[in-house]
């Protein structure tokens, strides 16, 4: 009875995996030319985080206006606990919704760099963070700069409970944190350090035709970055020469030939 019992499972098990691979494999696709051939199961969305524009466009208002009452804070915080839980609780509450601003422009930008409207939001948003971090600056090297026992005094407020593990990592940490006057330009250079990764984007994923290469099934398949990996780990065999080697040869090639040598000019 149980040697049937444990066959009939077998059976059971070897059936659904079957279905699994032939359902999975008849929708598998790596590429897609256009996003609205994309099936909506596979595609970010990004009505979890706005429903719409226009909520995006009311949240960046909501953390323009409450950059000036988080500046106000500013040489404040040794007052005392209440205004401690006060200026944190505002800092963080803004915090996430900045993270929410530039997520959904961020990813809005991901799925088509040339749409310009989202390139719009993505520049807003890097602004709007730049901007909220300068006036923040104070925040941590004011809290590290607090006499000793103070923190833990005001810890003692059951309000600031949810935040004991932040200020407690930046006491913890308090040798390495900057004083205002650096923490406001590493703030305000956040624009500067995104160029370089933008750059990258923009070519990698808009600017550059990537070559297409026969594949190990023989049909043509496009070289782009995010597939070259993916299509060498799945095709290559240690210590074998098959054909999709030479495939993976061939698109290392070919990408090789796209990318610009060291000191090379166009």
């Amino acid at each position: 009875m149980t040697r049937n019992r444990t066959a009939l499972t077998f059976v059971i098990l070897v059936a659904l995996v079957a279905i699994a691979t032939s359902s999975f494999a008849a929708e598998e696709k790596l590429f897609y030319e256009n996003r609205a051939d994309i099936p909506a199961q596979y595609r970010w969305d990004l009505g979890i985080i706005f429903p719409n524009l226009e909520a995006w466009e009311a949240a960046y208002a909501k953390v323009e206006e409450k950059i000036p009452e988080l500046a106000a804070y500013k040489g404040r915080l040794g007052e005392s606990a209440d205004v401690m839980f006060v200026a944190t609780d505002l800092l963080y509450d803004t915090l996430k919704t900045m993270e929410d601003i530039y997520v959904y422009a961020a990813q809005w930008q991901s799925t088509d760099t040339r749409n310009a409207d989202a390139n719009t939001l993505v520049g807003r948003a890097q602004a709007l963070y730049a901007k909220l971090g300068q006036a923040t600056a104070y925040f941590e090297p004011e809290i590290v700069q607090l006499p000793e026992g103070t923190i833990a005094k005001y810890l003692e407020d059951p309000r600031l409970e949810t935040y004991d593990h932040v200020l407690d990592n930046l006491l913890r940490t308090k040798a390495h944190i900057r004083s205002q006057e650096v923490e406001e330009v590493v703030a305000g250079s956040a624009l500067l350090q995104q160029s370089p990764y933008q750059t990258y984007g923009f070519l990698t994923s808009a600017d550059i035709e990537w070559p297409t290469i026969k594949g190990e099934d023989g049909e043509d398949a496009k070289v782009i970055p995010g597939l070259y990996y993916s299509s060498y780990d799945n095709h290559h065999r240690w210590g074998s020469r098959t054909r999709s080697d030479f495939a993976s040869r061939e698109a290392y090639e070919e990408v090789a030939r796209k990318r610009p040598r060291f000191g090379e000019r166009n």
